[in-house]
């Protein structure tokens, strides 16, 4: 599941990210602006990550074992327009994943 966040969000997550199974990823490092390259604290944390040109969209990668995604709402086709309703997601964390956090915190 691919996520996308905000250029500050992606450095805190790489920053305190104990787990393996969230990935930091964004687009555009070493000039690649067609794939994207998985982040590492250790090695870019001096990454210029508010620079919108040189490094336009982040995400987090995420496997279902920390996040749920689930949809929300009726979804379907709207019986008055004929046109398919937006689906919706709500993510929640799995006990798993608040457990770590607060063994992390202690």
């Amino acid at each position: 599941m691919e996520i996308n966040i905000s250029p500050l969000l992606a450095k805190i997550i790489l920053k305190i990210n104990p787990f393996t199974k969230i990935k930091v990823m964004c687009r555009g490092y070493s000039e690649d602006l067609k794939n994207f390259t998985e982040l590492v604290w250790q090695d870019d944390k001096y990454l210029d990550f508010y620079n919108n040109e040189t490094y336009p969209q982040f995400q987090i990668w995420i496997d279902g074992k920390w996040i749920q995604a689930r949809t929300k709402g009726t979804g379907g086709i709207n019986p008055r327009t004929g046109k398919r309703r937006p689906i919706t997601r709500a993510f929640y964390a799995r006990t798993n994943l608040v457990k770590k956090i607060f063994e992390t915190a202690s």
